[in-house]
């Protein structure tokens, strides 16, 4: 029974919060972010699903030669989001950025910014 209340008490919140229509706002917003990159020196892919999205890091994009593991890049980059206060995540050389599906467009917005400032600091175009 306990189980069942927080089930229906979580969906409640979802529908008072609106949830899905934020999910839906912010995936728009994170893949128009997303396009500034798609000629970018150093990002081979892009992938997005909803609120999830991958920048895939290369050494040459044009070739798809990925960066040496002992480069440690999306780390690096990681570190330096970290020192804008935000928190981003590395799978290799691979930046998963995935916001909260509640998050407010305002606080999506710095996660996107300081984001993009990690990445060219180490990566500049």
């Amino acid at each position: 029974q306990l189980g069942c209340a927080v089930a229906l008490a979580s969906c409640r919140l979802i529908e008072t919060n609106r949830v899905l229509e934020n999910v839906a706002i912010n995936s728009r917003l994170m893949a128009k972010w997303a396009e500034q990159f798609r000629d970018h020196p150093h990002v081979g892919d892009i992938r997005q699903c909803g609120v999830i999205l991958a920048l895939e890091l290369v050494q040459d994009r044009d070739h798809q030669t990925p960066f040496p593991a002992s480069d440690r890049i999306g780390h690096r980059i990681t570190l330096a989001a970290a020192e804008l206060d935000v928190l981003i995540r590395p799978v290799g050389d691979v930046l998963v950025v995935m916001p909260a599906p509640a998050m407010p467009e305002g606080l999506l917005r710095r996660l996107l910014s300081a984001t993009e400032q990690a990445l060219n600091a180490v990566l500049p175009d």
